[in-house]
């Protein structure tokens, strides 16, 4: 499928979207978890869905992506934000986390999420004013605070 449009809707998550979600982060995260021997829990994926916010990213009538959002007592933690690959490169990512800016800012004032640190996504983080606030040998944990 070739999308060419830039323009999307968020639509709520629904249980039957479980699947295109699933199969999308195991596809676009999946040679992470191989790398860093990672097992992939398809059920703790389901259950974490059920708590906090989760839209999915429409381009022409297409599912192209999704996120999750959950709050923690003091901030904002986007969990996960994937889009396919057919959508990428065209700043529909730098638009999806200006929206999740304003969700969060409605709720929160600060957002945090974490980043394989060999993820190229993390140079859209700092590039949108994402500070390294932690890591470990796999991940970075970066925040953002919202005005």
């Amino acid at each position: 499928m070739k999308i060419q449009e830039t323009d999307y809707l968020l639509k709520d998550y629904i249980e039957k979207d479980f699947n295109f979600c699933h199969n999308l982060c195991k596809r676009n995260m999946g040679s992470y978890y191989k790398k860093y021997n990672l097992v992939w829990h398809k059920n703790k994926f389901k259950e974490s869905l059920m708590e906090g916010i989760v839209k999915l990213v429409v381009i022409n009538k297409h599912k192209a992506g999704f996120f999750h959002i959950k709050f923690k007592k003091k901030f904002g933690y986007l969990n996960t934000i994937q889009l396919s690959k057919e959508v990428t490169g065209r700043g529909i990512g730098t638009k999806l986390m200006k929206d999740i800016h304003n969700i969060v800012k409605q709720r929160r004032k600060k957002i945090q999420l974490s980043v394989f640190e060999d993820n190229p996504i993390r140079n859209l983080y700092h590039r949108l004013g994402y500070k390294e606030i932690g890591r470990d040998d796999k991940k970075i944990v970066m925040e953002k605070r919202l005005r």
